[in-house]
């Protein structure tokens, strides 16, 4: 039988590979900690060394050993007691060692990783630099698997619907088989208590098993339907080995016209994942990577995900596999391709990727084509026929650098980056693809063109986000574009040579901590079940030259937009599906009150006036007699209607006007924002979890901060100083002291092995005026010693 055990505490390290380690680690760890900007990168180019302990039981003599490290970046090289025993060549993929043979039994025995994470490795991605950062360490699960000399290797499961119906070929591995050894399998739903059906029996030197599943639910995004396969290996009658499979049942076609799942056509609306996070890079433990999951389809609310240039976390596709997400998986590079070498371990890659990764339903393309790379047909052809062995059913695509290249896979991805650009449409499929009878997505877009600071002003707020609103209703109207993804999720740090000089990329539709720009709008209103309403804009006349407001739009999945100003309606908006609504009228009626106007200069008047509001100047203003109609005596010149502008809009002249938004569904409000000069600060903190588990490792959650006013707006030049202390069963990840920056932050907290009580305290919110609330954590107010205001967070480690 199958004995796990996580190795994944007792770790000492050291940065240079020649002196002894000393630094106790757990894992999942990073070779080096970074501020968040503003950092030397190549820090965490080194050659560092990793030990721990492992005692070898006695009673395991007879059975194989299994060492498994899921994350190792970049060339891991093995030791156990000294002696070499395996060399690994990528940082994204598992590998596996059967140290059965090098270990001492009854004795505790030395695990030694040497690991070189320098980018001058003639190693996928690197070889120039990329506009990411590949960091450093063992940054996932490292595990020995105790088990029988005879035990299971390998289940892959493929699932097919001849007539309909969900039939599925399960091909099992089995290690040192005997004669008269068989496979027994079974399969219930994922997470039920019933008994498993068999499914039927078969000798293990065939290890092939065909059968059909009669009241079967196919895996939907909307109803993402797991079972449990269970594969017994059985001598004389006796179980010896056990593996659980997860599968899910569905059908994933890519046609010249689009995508289809299960018979039924889907628009791929997606973003492009970074696996990174402040600080620690690559280093997070699964409930971080199931929290990025959790925030693409709950919180952005996308329905695909391309896991860009590497193949990412176990625990985030298992996550995918649970939601819904569909996931296009990639190999690791982007633009390279170096010598023969280089070229083989890529190959390699793709077979361990595949491997590891082709039972997971979430997964509907291979991205086995180096991400922009020259055109190489003969690597091409030898990388695409590897990965149609290894999984028959699956499509595979791969990022091209140019329009009309040649192409091995089935699908052509090309990263339009004009698209939305000053409103430039996506560019055609019969302009990018070489053979039109190929499906054909967007790969990426936006990024690059337009990237934006949460604390930029407005207008390059805006622009992001009207140019991810753009491709999406573009991508939408393309019945042959199979969908998009935009780039990024998150801002992520990146070298000198990229992002904005202090080691960030800020391409994200959420800034480094998760936290949302405007741009994550553009995705949130396609969504149906949760209200959305953002505002572009403060309203604030300083914002814009001439006093003016500006472009402002409104984001929401309403039917309506209604618009009061004083409570006083102003204006009705029908809502476009997708699309952001502008706002043109800022006067509604008022003007009614204006007896010394006619109702059509009252009218002209109400034009000049929004004009101005979202321009910053008046039309030009016609002088041609009787224009006005001439029945009342004052005079419309410029300026009486500058006269008017500070008292309607500026509300110089008197109180400044408090305007409304609604959006309205089914004749229901069912969101609204409030517009109105501040009077106080509030922070808003959302953590992901508060009760927290040491298990296999240490678990983590994130906090995250926004500064809002008193009606929930977010504050976007709050850029308040915080001070945290974490105490108890948990430390911080990360600075002691941070600063909001676009009114928004975050931190990570981790547990360190104690069980209990632990607090996060937040001080130095001097600024802060009013009682702050706790918007959606579980926070509490309390005073600091300096008299400010504050937080103290409870979590609780089991």
């Amino acid at each position: 039988m199958n004995d796990r055990k996580y190795l994944n505490n007792e770790w000492k390290f050291t940065e240079d590979a020649e002196t002894d380690a000393t630094v106790s680690v757990r894992i999942p760890h990073t070779c080096k900690e970074f501020p968040y900007h503003y950092f030397n990168e190549s820090k965490c180019q080194m050659r560092c060394k990793y030990e721990r302990p492992l005692f070898i039981l006695d009673e395991w003599k007879g059975k194989t050993l299994l060492l498994t490290f899921e994350g190792a970046a970049h060339n891991a090289e093995v030791f156990i007691n000294d002696e070499p025993v395996y060399e690994h060549r990528c940082g994204y993929t598992a590998f596996t060692i059967d140290i059965t043979n090098h270990v001492e039994y009854g004795k505790s025995n030395r695990i030694r990783v040497i690991l070189d994470t320098r980018e001058s490795l003639n190693i996928p991605p690197f070889g120039e630099h990329s506009d990411f950062l590949a960091y450093g360490g063992i940054y996932r699960d490292v595990y020995l698997d105790v088990k029988e000399k005879m035990h299971i290797q390998d289940v892959y499961v493929r699932t097919h619907f001849p007539k309909g119906r969900a039939q599925a070929i399960s091909r099992v591995k089995v290690a040192n088989p005997e004669p008269a050894v068989q496979i027994r399998q079974g399969i219930r739903m994922h997470g039920s208590d019933n008994d498993y059906t068999d499914v039927g029996y078969v000798s293990a030197t065939k290890g092939t098993m065909a059968f059909s599943m009669g009241s079967i639910r196919r895996w939907e995004p909307d109803d993402p339907v797991l079972y449990d396969l269970r594969t017994e290996l059985l001598a004389e009658g006796k179980v010896v080995d056990t593996v659980i499979t997860r599968v899910g049942f569905r059908e994933a076609e890519f046609r010249k016209d689009g995508f289809y799942l299960n018979g039924k056509k889907i628009k791929l609306r997606g973003l492009c994942r970074s696996q990174a996070f402040p600080y620690v890079g690559y280093a997070m433990p699964d409930s971080m990577q199931i929290e990025d999951a959790n925030i693409l389809k709950n919180e952005l609310g996308v329905n695909a995900v391309r896991a860009a240039n590497y193949p990412q976390s176990p625990a985030f596709l298992n996550r995918c596999d649970e939601l819904g997400l569909l996931v296009i998986c990639e190999i690791p590079g982007s633009r390279y391709i170096g010598n023969i070498k280089w070229k083989n371990q890529e190959l390699q890659n793709t077979k361990e990727m595949i491997l590891q990764n082709r039972n997971h339903p979430s997964i509907i393309l291979w991205s086995i084509r180096v991400g922009e790379s020259e055109e190489d047909d003969d690597f091409n052809r030898r990388i695409s026929g590897l990965a149609r062995k290894l999984d028959p059913d699956r499509a595979t695509t791969g990022v091209h650098r140019k329009p009309k290249e040649h192409m091995a896979e089935d699908v052509y991805a090309y990263n339009d980056f004009a698209a939305g650009l000053n409103g430039a449409a996506c560019r055609r499929k019969s302009d990018v693809v070489s053979d039109m009878e190929k499906p054909y997505l967007i790969s990426a877009f936006g990024g690059v063109s337009y990237p934006a600071k949460s604390g930029d002003d407005e207008a390059r707020r805006l622009g992001q986000a009207l140019l991810y609103s753009n491709v999406l209703h573009d991508v939408e109207q393309h019945v042959d574009v199979l969908g998009s993804f935009g780039w990024n999720m998150t801002d992520y740090n990146a070298h000198q040579n990229y992002g904005s000089g202090d080691r960030i990329c800020y391409h994200g539709v959420m800034d480094m901590f998760r936290n949302p720009k405007l741009a994550a709008a553009a995705y949130q209103i396609y969504r149906d079940e949760v209200p959305v309403l953002e505002l572009s804009s403060s309203l604030s006349f300083g914002e814009n030259p001439m006093h003016s407001l500006g472009d402002v739009y409104a984001y929401t999945n309403a039917d309506v937009l209604r618009t009061y100003r004083n409570g006083e309606p102003i204006q009705e908006y029908e809502v476009a599906k997708g699309m952001p609504v502008r706002i043109d009228d800022f006067i509604g009626n008022c003007l009614e009150a204006e007896s010394d106007f006619t109702e059509e200069q009252r009218k002209e008047i109400r034009n000049q006036l929004n004009h101005k509001a979202c321009t910053g100047s008046f039309m030009e203003v016609r002088e041609k007699k009787g224009f006005f109609g001439g029945k009342k005596t004052e005079s419309v010149d410029e300026s009486t209607l500058n006269r008017l502008y500070e008292k309607y809009i500026l509300g110089n002249t008197g109180l400044v006007p408090e305007y409304r938004f609604d959006g309205v569904k089914d004749g229901r409000v069912v969101s609204s924002i409030t517009r109105v000069p501040m009077k106080m600060h509030d922070l808003e903190i959302r953590v992901s979890a508060t009760e927290l588990r040491e298990g296999k490792t240490y678990d983590v959650a994130s906090v995250r901060f926004r500064a809002l006013d008193e009606n929930g707006n977010i504050l976007p030049y709050a850029n308040n100083p915080l001070a945290l202390k974490a105490e108890g069963s948990i430390d911080l990840i990360g600075p002691k002291f941070i600063t909001l920056q676009g009114g928004m932050g975050g931190t990570y907290v981790r547990t360190n092995g104690k069980m209990g009580m632990g607090k996060l305290m937040i001080s130095g919110l001097q600024n802060l005026h009013g009682n702050p609330k706790d918007h959606r954590g579980d926070g509490t107010p309390y005073n600091n010693l300096n008299g400010g205001r504050g937080y103290e967070l409870i979590f609780h480690v089991k």
